[in-house]
């Protein structure tokens, strides 16, 4: 399987669940001249799937086989982000009028589900009332969707609920306003505007609210030393499983982003407190995460590039922009090619088992048999001395540069700032604002030296390109130099990046 069959949109609005029979506000008037436009009736028949514990709804995701009047459809539902009233969805629709799950949505969802098996935990007969809002123009404002629902299939939950969603139609702020001014209208009216997740409470019960397979625990500053380890491998375990979805779907080069952070930070943690951990597990889960993140890293290099030599090829004299596409056009091959390595990887038995490690492991990692007695000790302590450890270790290094470090001193000098970095993130919980302050100078430090590194891996790209094919020579010569002009002006500014990050004043804490 090369690719997802699925069509994709993002949804933006909220919904609300009321009482059946219950009057709906008037949405006429919710921006001057706005008003109801004539509503459409059909009648829609859902089956929701998920794991016998209700996996991929803890998660805050559904999946669901939809089948009505010239309507049979599979529909993938991925959190995105929520905004006051408003809740961001990823919607993945998949052709298929079989009971079988698709492919393409199994694959969506793998990393949630692994090896356990979806059935079908709930059937909805809903009749679907629709109204759009337009303005005074005529142009859509919302979309209001009022779904009257029977669950079959339920015994002991309700047979019957009712529930309201406003999807925003307008773009930016227009659109925002009119969904505030409708979310406003259903509360003056007594429906309270909540979580997407609780929306399927009456036919799914109350173990949909369940936390998922891994939460990040909140901690106060009497955490122990376990407990702020666990939450730090837990923090990227979650991130790694909620960024596994848009990867594969493969819209947004963000995903692929966050999936390497996830891979490096947790290889990263568990060699800063590797010296609580036992030895052999730290090594068989890093060396397993460094075999993902190499695939991860081939796509996510390229990703940058791309995004790094679009924006210099914008800024070539008119007769060149052909030769500079032809550039840009052979990193979108290699982009296929490394993005269908990286597919490759995640769908394989090796990955779903790393992946249920992690999950498994997160909670209850494997300590050390030597070190049990400091596993209840307050964490600060302990925490101080590793970050610190990072800290001398990474403050050593830039002692020892020289006035004119190489490109490839400077690479080793942002990944020691990374790992820094991490480590004082990772003992947030439990360390005074100035570990915050000190930690974000950090990443300011580590995206200079980042982008240093970008116009580097530029210039070598760009010169075997023109020795492959030497009629791109004109061009990615000038590239090179707006690469190269780059890295000097990023040179001259990271001895004051490292002056802000290394001040005194921010490592009182240690």
């Amino acid at each position: 399987m090369s690719s997802i069959a699925a069509r994709t949109s993002i949804e933006r609005g909220c919904r609300v669940i009321v009482p059946v029979g219950a009057a709906l506000p008037s949405f006429d008037g919710l921006r001057p001249g706005a008003a109801s436009m004539p509503p459409r009736e059909v009648d829609l028949d859902d089956s929701y799937y998920d794991t016998s514990d209700l996996s991929l709804a803890r998660w805050g995701v559904t999946l669901r086989r939809r089948s009505g009047v010239d309507v049979s459809m599979w529909i993938v539902e991925l959190p995105v982000e929520g905004v006051g009233s408003a809740v961001e969805r990823r919607v993945l629709t998949f052709d298929g009028a079989s009971d079988q799950v698709p492919d393409g949505a199994l694959d969506i969802l793998r990393a949630m589900v692994r090896s356990n098996q979806l059935v079908r935990v709930a059937r909805l007969q809903i009749h679907r009332v629709t109204t759009d809002v337009s303005d005074a123009e005529g142009g859509l404002l919302v979309q209001v969707v009022d779904d009257d629902a029977s669950v079959d299939d339920a015994p002991g939950l309700a047979v019957r609920f009712r529930e309201v969603g406003v999807e925003i139609l307008a773009p930016g702020k227009l659109g925002r306003a009119a969904l505030k001014a409708a979310a406003k209208r259903l509360v003056a009216a007594s429906f309270e505007v909540s979580d997407q997740r609780t929306t399927l409470i009456p036919a799914l019960g109350p173990a949909a609210l369940e936390p998922p397979d891994v939460v990040v625990p909140d901690l106060s500053v009497e955490a122990t030393v376990e407990q702020l380890i666990t939450r730090a491998l837990c923090s990227s375990v979650v991130r790694l499983i909620r960024s596994d979805p848009g990867v594969r779907v493969g819209e947004d080069p963000e995903g692929v982003h966050q999936l390497r952070v996830a891979t490096r930070r947790l290889r990263s943690d568990l060699q800063t407190f590797a010296s609580l951990l036992d030895p052999e597990w730290v090594a068989g889960v890093r060396a397993e995460l460094s075999w993902l993140a190499t695939e991860i890293g081939r796509v996510r290099d390229i990703d940058v590039l791309h995004a790094t030599l679009r924006r210099d090829v914008a800024m070539l004299p008119d007769q060149d922009v052909a030769h500079g596409a032809m550039l840009l056009d052979a990193l979108r091959s290699a982009h296929c090619e490394s993005r269908a390595g990286l597919l490759s990887t995640m769908r394989s038995d090796r990955y779903e088992a790393l992946v249920g490690s992690l999950v498994r492991d997160c909670t209850h990692p494997v300590w050390a048999a030597d070190r049990s007695d400091q596993l209840d000790r307050p964490a600060l302590h302990i925490t101080r001395r590793l970050v610190r450890r990072r800290w001398k270790h990474l403050a050593a290094a830039v002692d020892d540069l020289g006035e004119d470090p190489t490109d490839d001193a400077l690479h080793r000098i942002r990944i020691l700032v990374k790992r820094t970095r991490y480590a004082a993130e990772a003992a947030l919980p439990v360390a005074s604002r100035q570990a915050g302050r000190w930690a974000a100078r950090l990443a300011g430090l580590q995206d200079l030296l980042g982008e240093h590194h970008d116009t580097a891996i530029a210039e070598s790209w760009l010169r075997a390109a023109s020795e492959t094919n030497p009629t791109l020579g004109i061009v990615a010569g000038q590239l090179i130099q707006i690469e190269r002009a780059r890295r000097m002006e990023l040179r001259e500014a990271w001895p004051t990046a490292w002056r802000r990050a290394s001040a005194a004043r921010f490592r009182t804490w240690l």
